[in-house]
């Protein structure tokens, strides 16, 4: 299955810089309304990688912010799943100049692409599911939540998928994959993800300056 020839590389990656610009715009407009400072610009140094690493990667404090360890864990999934596969995905961009992705499931890239994306959709999936079972939860949950959570889902089942399927059903899985992820960076500047992000880098700027 040449997924480049039905998916042309150069129109996948100007479609993934043009969504991904267009979510950050979003993303810097809607904490603008909130008339607060934009923290993400200010968080660039090695000092708040250090924070970053300790605080969120190695759940020192992002923990805090879950109910309970099982929440700190489907976060963590996701949080994991999605920076290997943006490392996998650049890799790959770099080193793969044929096609978009790596076309065999034993090449190694492709396996780690696999198992990022079997991350997000585990961790996605069991923040769904964190939610359906429990009527309290269910009955206080916004749309906006259950939208990106199935949205995480979604996009990391297609994401581990589709190389295990040739002809139709690959097409059709790839495809949906980046359905998923444009719809994800459209809706993602609307939730509480907007919130996180926001908290989350006012966290590493406010550490950051306590250990300078």
């Amino acid at each position: 299955m040449d997924l480049n020839s039905v998916f042309p590389r150069e129109l996948v990656t100007v479609l993934v810089v043009l969504f991904g610009s267009l979510c950050f715009a979003l993303f810097y407009f809607r904490v603008r309304s909130w008339k607060v400072p934009f923290y993400p610009f200010y968080v660039v140094s090695q000092r708040s990688f250090k924070v970053f690493v300790e605080n969120f990667l190695l759940l020192k404090r992002v923990g805090l912010w879950c109910e309970e360890r099982a929440h700190t864990l489907s976060r963590a999934l996701v949080l994991y799943g999605f920076f290997a596969l943006f490392v996998c995905s650049v890799a790959n961009y770099a080193l793969n100049t044929s096609a978009l992705t790596p076309l065999k499931p034993q090449n190694p890239l492709a396996i780690l692409s696999d198992a990022s994306s079997a991350l997000v959709f585990f961790g996605g999936f069991s923040l769904l599911l964190r939610r359906l079972l429990n009527k309290r939860r269910r009955e206080v949950t916004h749309a906006d939540v259950w939208c990106v959570q199935a949205l995480l889902s979604v996009f990391g089942a297609t994401g581990a998928l589709y190389p295990f399927f040739g002809g139709f059903v690959g097409i059709t899985l790839y495809a949906l994959h980046f359905v998923f992820l444009f719809l994800l960076l459209l809706v993602a500047p609307f939730t509480e993800l907007a919130f996180l992000v926001w908290k989350g880098s006012f966290l590493i700027y406010k550490e950051s300056r306590v250990s300078a």
